[in-house]
């Protein structure tokens, strides 16, 4: 049986354009700035929690959206300054993550199967706890 490791949706905060970082995005880039921002969360939770950048990868998504490379890590750059994701893992990997992320990635897969380092790299969080956390929470409201 083969398990798919990533999500097939991700949550979005009902007031998610209210905020201060949607706003700042709409503000430095236009609407773009948040386009970018929902394409990268799509594709980091299509590939699981998190998303290791390339040089094909930026140049696709700027071609998505009619930008130059530079304008979409600068779109990266400030998410990243906004703690959006992780900066040292960013800055010395090129991966884009977060402990929100893998939270909501931990409480989404309900069950992750034998949990393995090289299977599950760049981890900020324990998986298992956070599942394990989730799965009390879930029973205490029933």
């Amino acid at each position: 049986m083969i398990t798919k490791f990533g999500l097939d949706y991700f949550q979005v905060e009902v007031h998610f354009f209210n905020t201060k970082n949607a706003r700042l995005l709409t503000g430095l880039f236009g609407p773009v700035g948040l386009v970018i921002y929902f394409e990268l969360m799509a594709d980091i939770f299509d590939n699981g929690y998190y998303l290791k950048l390339d040089d094909d990868y930026l140049l696709h998504l700027a071609g998505l959206n009619g930008l130059k490379k530079e304008e979409v890590e600068n779109v990266i750059r400030k998410l990243v300054d906004l703690e959006v994701y992780d900066q040292s893992l960013y800055e010395e990997c090129g991966v884009l993550t977060s402990v929100d992320i893998q939270n909501h990635y931990a409480i989404v897969k309900k069950r992750i199967p034998g949990l393995k380092k090289e299977v599950y790299p760049y981890l900020l969080i324990d998986l298992m706890t956070a599942f394990g956390a989730q799965k009390k929470a879930y029973c205490r409201r029933r």
